[in-house]
């Protein structure tokens, strides 16, 4: 999916891994970023010169024109795969039974370039995994 902003008329183009803004009559511009690994959910700031995103479960912004890009969140430092802690995810249930995809929002005003992000953090430190090897077995 894409995002589209009214007022700058610029995509947002989440593709192969990478993120790119395309204003038309203009050559797309990737979002070059030190993040590395998969940038999902991104979202306009609400003037669109920012650009967030989730990468290694922790919340990112970057400039639209530098490519200069801000770590908002640590709760992976490591940026291990096999975390239980999220910053700006939707958890599981929320996705399943509610159909919410995103675990963060913008402050819909901007004044004097602060912005202000909302954001969900997840700890599923303590939540036990069952492997169900045959599911049919547990049914009596």
């Amino acid at each position: 999916s894409f995002e589209y902003d009214e007022e700058s008329k610029q995509f947002l183009l989440p593709m192969a891994g990478s993120l790119f803004v395309y204003s038309p009559g203009k050559l797309p511009k990737e979002l070059t970023t030190k993040a590395g690994g998969s940038r999902i959910d991104p979202k306009f700031s609400p003037d669109a010169s920012l650009v967030s995103f989730i990468c290694h479960n922790d919340l990112w912004i970057v400039d639209v024109l530098t490519n200069h890009e801000t770590r908002l969140t640590i709760t992976n430092p490591s940026n291990d795969p096999n975390t239980k802690v999220y910053s700006g995810v939707a958890e599981y249930i929320i996705q399943e039974e509610f159909d919410r995809f995103t675990g963060y929002w913008w402050s819909p005003t901007v004044v004097n370039k602060q912005y202000k992000i909302l954001y969900v953090e997840i700890d599923e430190t303590n939540v036990p995994i069952y492997n169900i090897t045959q599911p049919l077995s547990l049914i009596h």
